[in-house]
Parts: C-alpha cells; structure tokens; sequence
C-alpha cells in the first residue's frame, strides 16, 4: 500500500516534468523554424542584391529592388538604389 502511493507520487511527479519538457520542446522548436524561415529571407535578399550588381540597366535593377521590397517591405536601402537606379 505504502509502495504503491510512493510509486503513484514519483509518476505523477513525472508526468509533470514530461508535459513542461514537451512544452519547451514544442516552443524551441517554433522558434527554430522562425530562425529557419528569417535566414532563407536573408539568403533570398542576398541573391538579388548579387543579380542587382550584375544587372546590366536600371530597368533591370529596379525590378529586383522590388523583389526586394516585396520581402521586406520598407527597405530602406533597396528604396535607395532603387530612386539611384530610376534617376539613371
């Protein structure tokens, strides 16, 4: 009797620290693939800043500035080459 309310006690006690656990799982694991999904922006803004350098007119630039504004929105340095590029 006293062995089973013992044992009862210790598995409620981990069921507890089993639900917590999977919380901050769940919680890290959100945050991971916010990380994951910034970090492809990133990428993604990176490649056209690079085909921005290589393109060969403004016309060209300017499209992939608003590539870039439609990833982030407000981008204060692509609104610049962008008024750079349409002053051309």
């Amino acid at each position: 009797e006293m062995a089973d309310k013992r044992l009862e006690k210790i598995a409620q006690e981990y069921e507890k620290k089993f639900v917590a656990l999977e919380r901050d799982l769940k919680r890290k694991t959100r945050i991971i693939s916010e990380n994951n999904k910034e970090i492809e922006k990133i990428n993604e803004i990176h490649n056209l800043w690079l085909r921005a350098q290589s393109s060969q007119t403004p016309e060209q630039r300017i499209e992939i500035y608003d590539e870039i504004l439609l990833i982030r929105p407000g981008d204060l340095e692509a609104l610049t080459y962008k008024a750079d590029a349409a002053m051309e």
